[in-house]
C-alpha cells in the first residue's frame, strides 16, 4: 500500500480566494438580470413576491392618479385603478441587484437605488424629488410590503444562483 501525505498551507487564503471568485462570478453574471426582471414583472402584474395581490388603491388615490397622469409621463404597466407601484415607472426601474459577502455567507440584494424625480403638479411647478429608499419605506408602511419573498420565488432565485456558482466552479 502506498501512502502519500501532504500538507496544504494557506487553506484559509485559498478558501477566501475561492469565495471571492464565486462572489465575483455571481455579481457579474448576466443571469442576475433575469432575477431583477422577474421581480419587476411580478410587481407590474399587480402581485407581491409572495404571490398575493397588492393591496387595492383607495378611490381618492385612483382619482389622484388619473388627474396627474394627464400632465406626467406614466410608466410601463401603469393603470390608474390598479396598484402595481408604477405610476411613473421610476421606482420599479430603480431596482438593482447586488451581491454582498459577509464572512462565510453570500447574500443577494434587490433594492431601489437613486432618487425618484418629482412629478409635475397640475397647477404648475414640480414636486420635490425623494430617495427611492424613503419611497420604498413609505410603500411598505402603507401596507404594500413588496420585500416578502414567497417560496416559489425563493426556489427560482436559489436555482439561478446555484447555476451561476456551478458554472464558476467549473472554471476554477
Amino acid at each position: 500500500m502506498i501512502l502519500v501525505r501532504t500538507t496544504v498551507k494557506n487553506v484559509k487564503k485559498v478558501s477566501d480566494n475561492l469565495t471571492k471568485k464565486i462572489v465575483g462570478a455571481v455579481a457579474s453574471d448576466p443571469k442576475l438580470k433575469t432575477i431583477t426582471e422577474d421581480f419587476k414583472k411580478t410587481i407590474r402584474s399587480g402581485r407581491l413576491l409572495d404571490g398575493t395581490a397588492i393591496k387595492s388603491l383607495a378611490p381618492t388615490t385612483v382619482a389622484f392618479r388619473r388627474r396627474y397622469a394627464r400632465v406626467n409621463p406614466t410608466g410601463k404597466g401603469y393603470r390608474p385603478n390598479k396598484s402595481n407601484l408604477t405610476f411613473t415607472g421610476q421606482f420599479i426601474e430603480s431596482f438593482k441587484t447586488s451581491v454582498e459577502r459577509f464572512r462565510n455567507k453570500v447574500s443577494l440584494k434587490i433594492a431601489p437605488t437613486g432618487i425618484h424625480k418629482g412629478i409635475k403638479l397640475i397647477r404648475g411647478g414640480k414636486a420635490k424629488g425623494v430617495s427611492n429608499q424613503v419611497l420604498a419605506q413609505h410603500i411598505i408602511d402603507g401596507g404594500r410590503d413588496f420585500t416578502i419573498i414567497g417560496k416559489q420565488k425563493q426556489k427560482f432565485i436559489t436555482r439561478v444562483i446555484l447555476e451561476i456558482i456551478k458554472r464558476a466552479l467549473r472554471k476554477v
